[in-house]
């Protein structure tokens, strides 16, 4: 997801795709945007912090 929006943010600065309103992933400045990139960090930080909990359990 991040490295999709890097790529069209690039395609836009450079003239290649038309601009539209697609935020930076942790450096542009809009706050629904950046709540949803943290949100979505903190969720894949804590499962893979839980994957070994996982193991015990034969998954």
């Amino acid at each position: 997801v991040y490295l999709l929006h890097i790529v069209i943010n690039v395609g836009m600065v450079t003239g290649m795709l038309p601009v539209i309103g697609l935020p930076l992933p942790f450096l542009s400045y809009g706050g629904s945007a950046m709540i949803a990139n943290t949100a979505l960090l903190a969720i894949v930080l804590n499962t893979h912090m839980r994957r070994d909990d996982l193991s015990i359990y034969g998954y």
